[in-house]
């Protein structure tokens, strides 16, 4: 079982990894690998950082990330109808228009 401080560089490497957007699965093999501990253990790692990214952000900081990610949508669904690719258009405006 780790201390206190292998359990903090643990989640704060998660974290690291995390803001640098790679994928929770990839992150939880990482972490496997590199401490020597089960996909479970880095599971609970990775949940326990992404909870601090998320606590640390602040209300405008989590409206601006939304706001972005709908931007990237729809400019996605513009240059989507632009190629006339009408089967990628119809789907991004379906997960653009779910609430």
């Amino acid at each position: 079982m780790a201390n206190a401080t292998e359990t903090k560089e643990r989640t704060t490497e998660a974290c690291k990894l995390l803001a640098m957007k790679i994928p929770p699965a990839q992150i939880k093999i990482e972490l496997a690998s590199r401490y020597k501990i089960t996909i479970r253990q880095a599971g609970n790692i990775v949940k326990k950082a992404h909870d601090l990214l998320y606590e640390s952000l602040t209300r405008k900081e989590i409206k601006n990330i939304f706001l972005t990610a709908i931007e990237c949508g729809m400019e996605d669904r513009l240059n989507a109808q632009e190629a006339g690719n009408h089967s990628a258009q119809v789907f991004l405006h379906y997960n653009n228009t779910r609430t």
